[in-house]
C-alpha cells in the first residue's frame, strides 16, 4: 500500500459489538459481541452449503476491518454471536477464530484429517 499521511485501516479479521443491525438481518442484533471471518458470505449459496464460503456467489472479502467501525455486509451469513466478554486472553483466542483457526479447519477438513489418519 502507498504511504498515507492520515493512515490508513487495515486487517480482514475482526471481534466487536454490534451498533446498529440493518433492517433485514434477523440473526445479528443491537449489542451482540461478534467474531467475523475475513470474508462475508450469505451461507445460503451452493457455495457456502458445500462449506466453501470464501467462494459464495454473494460474498467478497473485508480489507479494511481493524478500523473503529466496520459496515459487515451478509451479515446473517458471516458473523458469528459469541458471549461477551471483556478478558484479554479471550478476545486475542477468539479473534483468531476470524482467520488463522478457519483457514487450518478448512486444510485440516479438505485433507480429510482425522483419527488414525497421516
Amino acid at each position: 500500500m502507498p504511504p498515507s499521511s492520515e493512515g490508513q485501516p487495515m486487517g480482514h479479521e475482526f471481534i466487536g459489538i454490534v451498533e446498529e443491525a440493518g433492517r433485514e438481518v434477523s440473526a445479528v442484533a443491537t449489542g451482540d459481541f461478534v467474531i467475523g471471518p475475513f470474508a462475508y458470505s450469505d451461507n445460503t449459496c451452493p457455495i457456502c452449503r458445500d462449506g466453501f464460503h470464501t467462494a459464495c456467489l454473494h460474498g467478497g472479502f473485508f480489507s479494511a476491518a481493524q478500523a473503529e467501525l466496520l459496515r459487515g455486509p451478509q451479515a446473517d451469513g458471516t458473523l458469528v454471536v459469541a458471549p461477551a466478554t471483556e478478558d484479554e486472553e479471550m478476545l486475542k483466542s477468539l479473534l483468531t477464530l476470524s482467520d488463522v483457526f478457519l483457514t487450518g479447519h478448512h486444510a485440516a477438513h479438505m485433507g480429510r484429517v482425522g483419527p488414525g489418519r497421516a
